[in-house]
Protein backbone atom coordinates (compact mmCIF):
# COMPACT_ATOMS: atom_id res chain seq x y z
CA UNK A 1 0.00 0.00 0.00
CA UNK A 2 2.78 2.40 0.95
CA UNK A 3 4.69 1.50 -2.19
CA UNK A 4 1.66 2.23 -4.36
CA UNK A 5 1.20 5.60 -2.68
CA UNK A 6 4.86 6.54 -3.17
CA UNK A 7 4.64 5.44 -6.80
CA UNK A 8 1.50 7.56 -7.33
CA UNK A 9 3.20 10.60 -5.76
CA UNK A 10 6.31 10.08 -7.90
CA UNK A 11 4.22 9.72 -11.06
CA UNK A 12 2.19 12.81 -10.17
CA UNK A 13 5.35 14.87 -9.58
CA UNK A 14 6.93 13.72 -12.82
CA UNK A 15 3.66 14.51 -14.63
CA UNK A 16 3.64 18.02 -13.16
CA UNK A 17 7.29 18.54 -14.09
CA UNK A 18 6.58 17.25 -17.59
CA UNK A 19 3.61 19.61 -17.96
CA UNK A 20 5.73 22.55 -16.79
CA UNK A 21 8.51 21.73 -19.24
CA UNK A 22 6.00 21.37 -22.11
CA UNK A 23 4.42 24.70 -21.17
CA UNK A 24 7.87 26.31 -21.04
CA UNK A 25 8.81 24.92 -24.46
CA UNK A 26 5.50 26.07 -26.01
CA UNK A 27 6.00 29.54 -24.52
CA UNK A 28 9.53 29.73 -25.92
CA UNK A 29 8.30 28.60 -29.36
CA UNK A 30 5.61 31.29 -29.37
CA UNK A 31 8.17 33.86 -28.27
CA UNK A 32 10.57 32.88 -31.06
CA UNK A 33 7.81 32.91 -33.67
CA UNK A 34 6.77 36.41 -32.62
CA UNK A 35 10.30 37.81 -33.00
CA UNK A 36 11.03 39.77 -36.18
CA UNK A 37 13.02 37.66 -38.59
CA UNK A 38 16.19 39.21 -40.08
CA UNK A 39 16.12 39.85 -43.82
CA UNK A 40 19.10 40.00 -46.16
CA UNK A 41 19.59 41.05 -49.76
CA UNK A 42 22.05 38.97 -51.75
CA UNK A 43 22.96 37.48 -55.11
CA UNK A 44 21.98 34.00 -56.32
CA UNK A 45 25.14 31.97 -56.97
CA UNK A 46 23.77 28.43 -57.38
CA UNK A 47 20.46 26.92 -58.54
CA UNK A 48 21.60 23.31 -58.91
CA UNK A 49 19.42 21.78 -56.17
CA UNK A 50 15.68 21.19 -56.03
CA UNK A 51 13.77 23.66 -53.83
CA UNK A 52 17.09 25.25 -52.80
CA UNK A 53 19.12 28.19 -54.01
CA UNK A 54 22.45 29.48 -52.70
CA UNK A 55 22.51 33.19 -51.96
CA UNK A 56 25.72 35.17 -51.38
CA UNK A 57 25.15 38.04 -48.93
CA UNK A 58 27.66 40.88 -48.56
CA UNK A 59 27.68 42.81 -45.29
CA UNK A 60 29.68 45.91 -44.55
CA UNK A 61 31.06 47.36 -41.32
CA UNK A 62 33.33 50.11 -40.03
CA UNK A 63 36.12 49.61 -37.52
CA UNK A 64 35.36 51.74 -34.46
CA UNK A 65 38.97 52.53 -33.63
CA UNK A 66 40.54 53.17 -37.02
CA UNK A 67 37.47 54.01 -39.13
CA UNK A 68 38.37 51.47 -41.82
CA UNK A 69 35.50 49.90 -43.70
CA UNK A 70 35.46 46.17 -44.26
CA UNK A 71 33.23 43.65 -45.98
CA UNK A 72 32.40 40.07 -45.14
CA UNK A 73 30.40 37.61 -47.23
CA UNK A 74 28.39 34.56 -46.32
CA UNK A 75 26.53 32.00 -48.40
CA UNK A 76 23.06 31.02 -47.25
CA UNK A 77 21.21 27.95 -48.47
CA UNK A 78 17.73 29.29 -49.07
CA UNK A 79 14.50 27.31 -49.27
CA UNK A 80 12.34 28.01 -52.32
CA UNK A 81 9.14 25.99 -51.98
CA UNK A 82 7.73 26.99 -55.35
CA UNK A 83 10.96 25.93 -57.11
CA UNK A 84 10.58 29.13 -59.10
CA UNK A 85 14.25 29.02 -60.02
CA UNK A 86 13.59 25.92 -62.11
CA UNK A 87 10.87 27.59 -64.19
CA UNK A 88 11.94 29.59 -67.22
CA UNK A 89 11.45 33.34 -67.09
CA UNK A 90 8.94 33.22 -69.91
CA UNK A 91 5.35 32.08 -69.55
CA UNK A 92 4.86 28.39 -70.18
CA UNK A 93 1.92 26.74 -71.85
CA UNK A 94 1.36 23.45 -70.06
CA UNK A 95 -0.11 20.56 -71.98
CA UNK A 96 -1.34 17.26 -70.62
CA UNK A 97 -3.60 14.41 -71.76
CA UNK A 98 -6.76 16.38 -71.14
CA UNK A 99 -5.48 19.21 -73.30
CA UNK A 100 -4.40 22.74 -72.56
CA UNK A 101 -4.16 23.37 -68.80
CA UNK A 102 -3.18 27.01 -68.59
CA UNK A 103 -0.44 29.55 -68.48
CA UNK A 104 2.03 29.72 -65.64
CA UNK A 105 3.87 32.97 -65.14
CA UNK A 106 7.33 32.13 -63.89
CA UNK A 107 8.86 34.76 -61.63
CA UNK A 108 12.11 32.84 -61.52
CA UNK A 109 15.21 33.40 -59.41
CA UNK A 110 18.06 32.74 -61.80
CA UNK A 111 21.81 32.92 -61.54
CA UNK A 112 23.02 36.40 -60.67
CA UNK A 113 19.62 37.75 -59.60
CA UNK A 114 19.43 39.97 -56.56
CA UNK A 115 16.96 38.45 -54.08
CA UNK A 116 15.63 39.15 -50.60
CA UNK A 117 15.74 36.31 -48.08
CA UNK A 118 14.65 36.03 -44.46
CA UNK A 119 15.29 33.67 -41.59
CA UNK A 120 12.78 30.83 -41.43
CA UNK A 121 11.42 29.39 -38.20
CA UNK A 122 11.41 26.43 -37.92
CA UNK A 123 14.22 25.71 -40.40
CA UNK A 124 13.46 23.66 -43.50
CA UNK A 125 16.47 21.42 -42.81
CA UNK A 126 19.82 21.40 -41.04
CA UNK A 127 21.45 23.79 -43.49
CA UNK A 128 18.44 25.62 -44.96
CA UNK A 129 17.53 28.22 -42.35
CA UNK A 130 16.33 30.94 -44.75
CA UNK A 131 13.55 31.32 -47.29
CA UNK A 132 13.14 33.33 -50.48
CA UNK A 133 10.94 36.40 -50.02
CA UNK A 134 11.11 38.11 -53.41
CA UNK A 135 13.30 38.87 -56.38
CA UNK A 136 14.58 42.42 -56.08
CA UNK A 137 16.32 42.70 -59.47
CA UNK A 138 16.78 40.21 -62.28
CA UNK A 139 20.25 39.71 -63.73
CA UNK A 140 20.79 41.07 -67.23
CA UNK A 141 20.47 38.47 -69.98
CA UNK A 142 23.39 38.00 -72.33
Amino acid sequence: MLLRRRLAIALHTSYVVLCESVARSITSLLWLAAMPQPTYIGRVVSIKMQKTINVLVDRFGVNKKFGLSYRWTKKFMTHDESMSHLLPRLKLALNCRSGFVGIVSGEAAGMGDTVMIRARYPPASKLKKHELVKIVRAAPKL
